[in-house]
């Protein structure tokens, strides 16, 4: 549509064939990484460092924010410290891991997240979301996709852009990590991060002005 939908930061300008309805490219490309261990993990071969690099510095990776073991209430709590301190143009949020281990009602943690939304809205900063990753842990595996449902309806609802790393890291016969990619059971090894990375180029490469073909194969970890 060419409708700017409600809640879109200033200046937006609605396009034709936009997906989300008004022209996120157009913004710039500093970017917050909000998010647990799974955002963290890695150090400087974290998937968002992954992305900047493989983006050819295209992605400008601010601040990784992942701090381990947060739940999705507490990175609300230091989003203004964490993301709007740093005055980025867009704030990637990928939480929920933490709040199955902790036994957070889901309705807490929809809360959360959309709360994240709407604080990087009001601050003009793009979110995009993040489904969660697969776990091998006993008893995950359908909190896990109840929690991916809430981030694909909040970004819905939201009119926001989405990603999903969920589906590239899962073993689609049991729901737990593909092998190839598994460190722990709940974090990605590094190749695993640096498919995650392509995963965020191919499906949020546009909002940067970078295409899926713009991969050069260059990694922070060789």
């Amino acid at each position: 549509g060419t409708t700017v939908p409600v809640g879109a930061p200033a200046g937006s300008v609605a396009l034709a064939g936009n997906p989300h309805g008004w022209d996120h490219a157009m913004r710039g490309n500093r970017t917050v990484f909000l998010g647990d261990s799974t955002t963290a993990n890695g150090s400087d071969s974290a998937w968002p460092s992954q992305a900047a690099v493989r983006s050819k510095g295209q992605i400008v990776n601010v601040h990784n924010a992942g701090i381990g073991g947060q739940q999705c209430s507490q990175m609300l709590a230091r989003f203004q410290t964490d993301v709007v301190a740093y005055s980025p143009d867009k704030v990637t949020i990928m939480c929920g891991t933490n709040d199955i281990g902790g036994a957070i009602p889901l309705v807490t943690t929809q809360a959360s997240i959309l709360g994240m939304v709407l604080a990087a809205k009001a601050a003009g900063i793009l979110p995009i979301l993040i489904t969660i990753p697969p776990s091998d842990t006993s008893g995950y595996h359908g909190p896990v996709a109840q929690i991916n449902m809430v981030v694909r309806s909040i970004a819905l609802s939201q009119q926001v852009p989405l990603v999903d790393l969920y589906s590239v890291l899962v073993d689609p016969t049991n729901d737990n990590y593909l092998s190839a990619y598994n460190l722990d059971g709940t974090h990605p090894n590094t190749s695993g991060r640096r498919v995650e990375a392509d995963q965020f180029i191919a499906q949020a490469g546009y909002l940067y002005g970078v295409s899926p073909w713009y991969l050069t194969g260059a990694s922070v970890d060789g």
